[in-house]
């Protein structure tokens, strides 16, 4: 999954990475949203919520949508998903490796 670099916190030690959602009342209709919610429930109905990570750099981090500056797979990071709300897109994940 790709994840943006600057939305990584460390949170008492642990790396931890949140994705706002938006109102559920005005839906994301951004393409591969749906697939991405889909792919969040699979992972974590039958992955343990486990999944490794390419990370995103955005050319800005204040404009949206954004473009991507680089990216790369992280060699070593697997993340488990803590937390979904497959309506608003929320989700939290925590650095289980890496």
């Amino acid at each position: 999954m790709t994840l943006w670099q600057d939305m990584f916190q460390n949170r008492d030690g642990r790396l931890v990475y949140t994705r706002p959602g938006f109102d559920p009342d005005a839906p994301d209709t951004r393409p591969g949203f749906r697939e991405l919610m889909v792919n969040l429930v699979w992972t974590r109905d039958y992955c343990d919520g486990r999944f490794r990570v390419i990370v995103a750099i955005a050319k800005d981090r204040d404009t949206h949508p954004r473009s991507i500056k680089e990216c790369f797979p992280h060699e070593r990071l697997v993340m488990r998903l803590t937390h979904l709300d497959a309506a608003t897109g929320a989700f939290t994940a925590e650095a289980v490796s890496g």
